[in-house]
C-alpha cells in the first residue's frame, strides 16, 4: 500500500517537471483523472504531452486514459475562475471545450477586461519612464525637451484614465 501511493506520487511528481520522460510502470499508475484536474484548474491541456512520454516508454494509451484526463481537465477548466484568471493573465481560453460556454465565456470576458487594461497601463507607463530617461540626455534642445514633457503629460492622462475605467470594475467579479 504505502509503495503504491509513493509510486503514484513520484509518477506525478515526474510529470510535473518540465522534461517528460516516464516509464511504462509510471504511466500506468498515474491517475489519469487526478493530473485532468491539476492541468485542468493550470488551464493547461497537455494530454499529447503525457501520451507521447508514455508512447516512448513502450505504454499504449488507450481511450479510457484519456477519457479519464478529460473528465478530469474538463470538471476544472470549465469552471468561472478559471476562465476569469486565464482573461486576466491575457491567456488562451477554448471556450468550445465546454458544455457552459454562456458562462464562463462572461468570466473569460472580464477577466480580459482587466488583463487589458493592466497592460495598456503599463505599456504606457514604460513609454512615459522612457521619455523621463530621455530627458536626462545632455544634447538635448529646448524644443526636444518640450515635446518630451508634453508625451509625458499626455501618458500621465492617458494613464490616469485608464486607471480610472480600471477601478471602476469590480476586482471581486467572481464573488
Amino acid at each position: 500500500m504505502k509503495s503504491s501511493i509513493l509510486l503514484s506520487f513520484i509518477s506525478i511528481f515526474l510529470v510535473s517537471c518540465a522534461g517528460l520522460e516516464l516509464t511504462a510502470q509510471q504511466c500506468q499508475s498515474l491517475n489519469w483523472e487526478s493530473r485532468g484536474i491539476q492541468d485542468g484548474a493550470k488551464g493547461e491541456f497537455r494530454f499529447s504531452r503525457y501520451r507521447n512520454a508514455c508512447s516512448d516508454s513502450q505504454f499504449n494509451v488507450d481511450s479510457v486514459h484519456e477519457a479519464g484526463y478529460l473528465k478530469g481537465f474538463l470538471s476544472q477548466y470549465c469552471k468561472g475562475e478559471v476562465a476569469f484568471r486565464l482573461g486576466k493573465e491575457l491567456a488562451e481560453y477554448d471556450i468550445s471545450r465546454c458544455d457552459n460556454k454562456k458562462e464562463v465565456l462572461k468570466y473569460f470576458t472580464e477577466g480580459r477586461k482587466r488583463g487589458v487594461l493592466k497592460k495598456q497601463i503599463k505599456d504606457l507607463d514604460q513609454k512615459r519612464r522612457e521619455l523621463v530617461a530621455e530627458l536626462m540626455r545632455p544634447d538635448l534642445s529646448e524644443e526636444e525637451i518640450n515635446r518630451a514633457n508634453e508625451q509625458i503629460l499626455r501618458y500621465e492622462k492617458e494613464i490616469r484614465e485608464l486607471e480610472r475605467e480600471f477601478s471602476k470594475l469590480t476586482e471581486n467579479y467572481l464573488e
